[in-house]
C-alpha cells in the first residue's frame, strides 16, 4: 500500500489536464522531491522480499505519501483522527484486495477505539515514529 499511495501522488505530479489543481502548491513542492528523486520499480507484480527493499533503500519517499493521505481521508471532521466512514473511500478503491484490508485497517487501530491518529496510520505503513509529523498535514 505504502507503493501505491507514493504512485498516487506521482500521477496527481505528473503533468495532465485531468489532475491540474488537485495538488496545493505546498504539497506539489514537497512531492517535486519525491517525483525528481524517483526510483520507481517498473510497473508488474513484485516479490514482497524486493518491495521490502526497496522500501528500505527509498524510505525518504515514503513518508510524506502516507501523510498525504491521512490528510486527504480525514475531512468529515478535520481533527486529526481517522474513523471508519473516513476510511470508506480508501477501502471502496480497495475492494479487489478486500480478503487483505480489512485486517490492514483492524491492525491500525491497536487500541480498537474505532479512531485511527496519525501515529497509528504512520506505524501501519511503517513510518518511524520520529518521522510522523503533524506539520507535513497540509
Amino acid at each position: 500500500m505504502r507503493d501505491w499511495l507514493k504512485n498516487i501522488l506521482m500521477q496527481l505530479y505528473e503533468p495532465n489536464p485531468e489532475h491540474a489543481g488537485y495538488l496545493n502548491e505546498k504539497q506539489r513542492n514537497k512531492v517535486k522531491k519525491i517525483y525528481l528523486d524517483e526510483k520507481r520499480l517498473l510497473a508488474g507484480d513484485h516479490s514482497i522480499d524486493l518491495l521490502l527493499r526497496d522500501f528500505k533503500k527509498n524510505y525518504h519517499m515514503y513518508v510524506y505519501p502516507v501523510h498525504w493521505q491521512f490528510s486527504e481521508l480525514d475531512q468529515h471532521p478535520m481533527d486529526r483522527v481517522l474513523t471508519h466512514s473516513e476510511l470508506a473511500p480508501l477501502r471502496a478503491s480497495l475492494v479487489p484486495m478486500e480478503h487483505c484490508i480489512t485486517r490492514f485497517f483492524d491492525e491500525c487501530d491497536p487500541n480498537k477505539d474505532k479512531h485511527i491518529t496519525l501515529k497509528e496510520w504512520g506505524h501501519c505503513f511503517g513510518i518511524k515514529e520520529e518521522d510522523i509529523d503533524e506539520n507535513l498535514l497540509f
